[in-house]
């Protein structure tokens, strides 16, 4: 992969397979399977949703409203 890492500029980037859960606050997570490229220098990760988990996601902040949906909601960081 010839892709740098945009955090740290380091080459050593691979695409990786995962599931991912978002969740805003007390609503139903929202699942998506997807390859996200990840630096195995600095941690920093990106990765694109597709159609579906993306308006469900969107559908989820319009429910809730974009500055009610982070309220009472514990951040947790996986390393």
């Amino acid at each position: 992969m010839s892709e740098r890492c945009y955090r740290c500029g380091s080459v050593n980037v691979r695409a990786i397979n995962a599931e991912i859960s978002f969740a805003l606050g007390t609503a139903d997570p929202v699942y998506a399977l997807g390859r996200p490229i990840v630096c195995l220098d600095c941690g920093f990760a990106e990765c694109s949703l597709s159609e579906e988990p993306l308006r469900k996601l969107k559908e989820s902040i319009q429910v809730r409203g974009p500055i009610d949906a982070h309220r009472g909601a514990t951040l947790k960081c996986i390393a």
